[in-house]
């Protein structure tokens, strides 16, 4: 390997992760971005209201942009939790634990009220999990799953400041140098840069007194996997493909390597303004690195200073049809439950329709009762199983914080409106 090492000229490790200086994107670009966060918004709470499971990846990504819809991305966040025990949801398990701890949160004791003992323990799912691939590689020379779920798995677990063996870091770099992570002779720029985002990651957390020799065998293995990927770059600035550059970006910033970013940024956004980021999963490879962060920033993010400043508007209404509406019940008597969800309905639905949508996706939360009273229309008498009393207890909306007169049938939410009905006291 002594070719590679050369390689190391390009590196300084300083140990932080934030982009390379002039891997930005330029200030008359910006709303562009804004634009394009908003799209990938509105469609991950569209698929959400329609009873669909939310994208761990994409909500990770919305968490690492420096532009936030509180509200919208706490529902997406519930919606996580409510699936991550779920033996066939669709991503990964280390994509859950990434996403969740995007939101401050500790990921190492997830809430699983269908398990014994009520909690979902992630850390030694995961090792175990990778024990199983790294002993697979061993006998068969292949993993179970694939390398990248390998390398994803050790993100998490150090982004939780959890500690590797010496001889699980040595058969991960083995894994490395042996197969060079291509299936069938073949580069794969997204399992190169997931690696690298993982061994970079691995490399920061070791300590002092960690042997000098696993640090150089590490730095090694980073350099070889810069080598590949840097490798794969286009006169346009693209790594691979266009949809393997995002995660090359990240990967190429962490540690420092100087290449040509002005001319990818440039590329990227062009293509964005031509709709090749209109999926939210390929957008989510992207997003991170239009924010100027990367997946090594998901530990150090300061959640109690997010911006709500990512509104969904009139606009994105016009062009979809939909309204976005944000219903929460709240049990303000006894505090049992505080529930909200995220509920997309056609322009024009009243309020009753976001009732009936919302006791659709979950019943366990939002079914309700009614009772219809001559001349007054429909009152809501329960819901969650929590029922009225008219001399001691009721169900009121409201608007925000204004109470609402109209009844649910006659009330017209508009988009991104927060509806709240409240269990109160006489």
């Amino acid at each position: 390997m002594g070719f590679l090492r050369t390689a190391s000229l390009l590196l300084v490790f300083l140990g932080q992760c934030h982009l390379y200086p002039f891997c930005v994107v330029p200030t008359d670009q910006m709303k562009l971005v804004t634009t394009f966060l908003t799209k990938i918004l509105q469609s991950e709470v569209d698929k959400v209201s329609n009873g669909n499971e939310p994208s761990a990846s994409v909500v990770l990504s919305l968490r690492l942009a420096q532009q936030h819809n509180l509200f919208l991305e706490q529902g997406l966040l519930e919606r996580l939790e409510e699936n991550v025990a779920n033996p066939n949801k669709t991503d990964p398990l280390a994509l859950y634990v990434l996403a969740i701890q995007s939101f401050c949160k500790d990921p190492s004791l997830i809430p699983a009220p269908m398990l014994l003992d009520d909690y979902l323990k992630v850390t030694p799912i995961l090792f175990e999990e990778l024990n199983k691939e790294l002993c697979h590689i061993g006998s068969q020379g292949k993993p179970l799953t694939s390398y990248f779920n390998i390398f994803q798995d050790v993100l998490a677990l150090c982004l939780m400041g959890q500690k590797f063996v010496i001889q699980t870091v040595n058969s991960l770099l083995w894994s490395v140098d042996y197969n060079q992570l291509g299936e069938d002779g073949k580069l794969s720029v997204d399992t190169d840069s997931m690696a690298i985002i993982a061994l970079t990651c691995l490399r920061q957390s070791l300590s002092p007194r960690t042997a000098a020799y696993i640090r150089a065998q590490i730095q090694t293995t980073l350099e070889m996997l810069f080598h590949q990927v840097l490798a794969t770059r286009q006169t346009n600035g693209l790594f691979g493909d266009l949809y393997s550059t995002g995660l090359a970006l990240q990967a190429l910033s962490v540690n420092y390597v100087d290449f040509d970013c002005k001319t990818t940024m440039q590329t990227l956004l062009q293509e964005i303004s031509l709709g090749a980021f209109d999926n939210s999963i390929a957008a989510s490879l992207i997003i991170p690195t239009l924010s100027g962060r990367t997946y090594l920033d998901i530990n150090k993010l300061k959640c109690s200073a997010d911006q709500d400043n990512l509104p969904l508007t009139d606009s994105d209404t016009a062009s979809s049809g939909n309204i976005t509406v944000y219903y929460t019940v709240i049990d303000d008597v006894s505090n049992t439950f505080r529930d909200s969800i995220i509920v997309s309905l056609p322009v024009g639905s009243t309020l009753l329709d976001v009732l009936k949508k919302a006791a659709a996706m979950s019943p366990e939360k939002f079914s309700f009762t009614t009772r219809l009273v001559k001349n007054l229309g429909l009152f809501v008498t329960s819901i969650q199983g929590l029922t009225s009393n008219n001399y001691q207890t009721y169900w009121e909306f409201f608007s925000g914080s204004n109470m609402l007169y109209e009844g649910i049938g006659g009330y017209i939410p508009s988009n991104g409106e927060n509806i709240v009905a409240r269990f109160l006291q006489f």
